[in-house]
């Protein structure tokens, strides 16, 4: 686990989500502020859908398809796709 630095602060929370809070606490049998730590260092390493969609952004623009291409290509992706789900026995 990545060192951490302990910062003190005061969190403006509605009552509701307090309340989350609180529930998550007692499911994980942690304490309120570790709930807390732990939610806001998910939520500010994950990275962007910005950042996830680089590479393929990139792609694309390499490709030198048009808008109308990319778009009739996932189309018949999805329908592929879909078409083999219906073949699929149950």
């Amino acid at each position: 686990m990545p060192a951490t630095i302990e910062t003190p602060m005061t969190l403006r929370l509605s009552d509701r989500a307090r309340a989350k809070l609180a529930e998550q606490a007692a499911v994980r049998g942690q304490d309120i502020s570790a709930v807390a730590s732990d939610l806001i260092e998910q939520a500010i390493t994950r990275p962007t859908v910005d950042e996830v969609l680089a590479s393929f952004r990139k792609q694309v623009a390499d490709s030198g398809m048009s808008d109308e291409e990319l778009d009739a290509f996932f189309r018949g992706q999805i329908a592929a796709h879909r078409g083999e789900k219906k073949a699929k026995p149950k």
